[in-house]
């Protein structure tokens, strides 16, 4: 059916003059006779579609224009996608705005049919909705709302070459514009908005720059806005020296909002001002950032400690820890020790742990988080929820890694009291593999003695460098390269620990290996091998020094299968 009857007509034009926007067209023709049960579906999709904002590229490549509502696993969408609308469909559109007077209706409606280059003059219908949006723009609706039809209207102009309406649309996004500057509350929503769409497509206006200086003078306390004129303003020179200049004052607008702030805020706007030197190319004021950054203590972040308590009942604890001290000889129980875990768990295991943790305290992970290592680097900034689930594997791996360094002394030191101390030659005979040469289980033999006598710190020093070597042994004896090749200026060497831990997957099992990544390399994670080679930890305590040394029990059981 390619015409609306009379009461589908008159219930159609009451829907657009009761309308607040395009959208609550749709909502009162769902319920309205004959809309709900009638043939006239495609009426109801054409104010059900999203139209697609001009800086939005990568929607735009994806749906054009306008965009479904809905879209489900398998690409079935709300409404149909433009481009599969029926020639049936688009007739009733064009037969239907032939009976309409309301802008609203027909500016949809011949929006639509550009869109799709409907009947033998498409950019009749551009125009007819030009105009349309032209009419909106004086009508009853907010000024947000008028800004999206001036914009539309603008592009629509500019994609027909009609300098005409062009001229008409430009006009008048300048006049909103200028009113909304020099109202009691001005909008930023609409002057942004509308001066971006000018400058995307009437760059050549003369009006640009008075406009923006007037929108900068207007919104000169808010920080946010600000930088979004300043970019706009960026963009428009192609002059290295302007840029630069632009880039240093947003910079300045930064930094001081940081020193006007407090705490975690101002640690946060002065990481904003150093993205923002990174981006416009100053590594002047980057390199005097950073050190504004490191040089913020933690009474400057007005950072405190937390911690929590965990009960385990002594009797658990107690069989728990006699299972490793159970063998007769204190060989077999550091095999034992070797051989339990991965601590923390597996990784399937708290990836259901944590898809139900997001599910049960969504709020938890609405927020961006950041997480600050030493010297108060930024370490990582989890903001969508990929990245957040991510952050919550890691965190969730590492404090079950940490529980287990507490189980993990106990039981060093229950080995000890028990079977006494074994001797350098001794240990050294249990720690040499295929993959542990003489020297390297030489040195993990006193790293060993080391923690049974208190000398933790020691015994840290001791194991970091040594895990190293016998995981890059592994992975040579295995075939995987370790070295890399130099690259212009940079000089070739052996590979850093996280690439070949990356490198063992395949080879290793992979919760073993994620435990391995964790408690050495993961910057989120334990990282106990970077902390203490890069001098950041003051003193490695009993439990981190345990934990290196399961690590190399671990490591010590490892056997290579050879072919033939």
């Amino acid at each position: 059916m390619n015409m609306l009857d009379d009461a589908a007509l008159e219930a159609f034009v009451k829907a657009l003059a009761q309308a607040r926007d395009y959208s609550s067209v749709g909502e009162r023709l769902r319920q309205t006779a004959p809309f709900k049960e009638g043939p006239f579906q495609a009426i109801i999709w054409a104010f059900d579609y999203r139209l697609v904002v001009i800086s939005d590229k990568e929607r735009r490549r994806r749906w054009g224009a306008y965009a479904p509502q809905l879209e489900w696993q398998g690409g079935a969408t709300y409404p149909p996608t433009l481009d599969s609308v029926k020639d049936e469909d688009l007739a009733l559109w064009e037969n239907v705005a032939r009976d309409l007077n309301d802008p609203l209706g027909l500016s949809r409606l011949h929006d639509l049919l550009w869109e799709r280059r409907h009947g033998s003059r498409p950019d009749l219908h551009a125009r007819a909705a030009i105009e349309a949006y032209l009419e909106l723009s004086f009508g009853r609706w907010g000024p947000l709302d008028k800004a999206h039809c001036l914009v539309r209207a603008l592009e629509l102009a500019q994609r027909i070459s009609d300098t005409g309406l062009r001229d008409k649309a430009l006009t008048r996004c300048i006049y909103l514009a200028r009113a909304s500057l020099t109202s009691e509350r001005p909008l930023p929503g609409v002057v942004v908005r509308l001066i971006s769409a000018v400058q995307a497509l009437s760059p050549q206006s003369t009006e640009l720059d008075s406009l923006s200086q007037d929108a900068e003078a207007a919104f000169s306390g808010n920080p946010w806005v600000l930088e979004s004129l300043f970019d706009l303003k960026a963009s428009r020179t192609t002059d290295p020296k302007q840029r630069r200049v632009v880039g240093e004052d947003l910079v300045r607008l930064w930094r001081d909002v940081a020193e006007r702030n407090v705490g975690v805020a101002r640690f946060a706007y002065l990481q904003h001002a150093l993205e923002l030197a990174h981006k416009y190319g100053l590594s002047d004021h980057a390199h005097d950032i950073k050190r504004s950054i490191q040089g913020l203590t933690n009474e400057d972040l007005q950072l405190s400690c937390t911690s929590a308590t965990a009960l385990v009942p002594t009797d658990e604890a107690e069989r728990f820890i006699a299972w490793f001290i159970e063998p007769s000889q204190w060989e077999n129980s550091l095999l034992r020790f070797g051989y339990y875990g991965p601590p923390g768990g597996g990784h399937q295991n708290r990836l259901a742990r944590v898809t139900q943790l997001m599910a049960d305290h969504p709020l938890q992970f609405l927020f961006p988080k950041a997480i600050i290592g030493a010297e108060n680097a930024l370490i990582r900034l989890a903001s969508s929820p990929e990245e957040h689930k991510d952050v919550a594997l890691i965190e969730d791996q590492a404090l079950g890694i940490r529980i287990w360094g507490v189980f993990a002394a106990d039981v060093l030191d229950r080995i000890r009291a028990k079977y006494g101390e074994p001797t350098v030659g001794e240990l050294t005979g249990f720690f040499k593999t295929e993959i542990i040469s003489e020297d390297i289980a030489e040195r993990v033999a006193r790293a060993l003695l080391l923690f049974w006598n208190g000398e933790t710190d020691e015994s840290a020093h001791i194991l970091v460098p040594r895990l190293e070597a016998i995981i890059r042994t592994l992975a040579r004896e295995i075939g995987l390269p370790v070295i890399r090749e130099p690259r212009g200026d940079c000089p070739g060497g052996v590979k850093q620990l996280g690439d070949l831990l990356h490198s063992l997957s395949g080879y290793l099992d992979d919760d073993w290996r994620r435990y391995l990544d964790n408690l050495l390399v993961e910057p989120v994670g334990v990282n106990l091998r970077n902390r203490v080679a890069h001098g950041l930890i003051s003193s490695v305590n009993k439990q981190e020094a345990a934990l290196l040394i399961h690590c190399v029990c671990f490591l010590r059981r490892l056997e290579l299968r050879h072919s033939g």
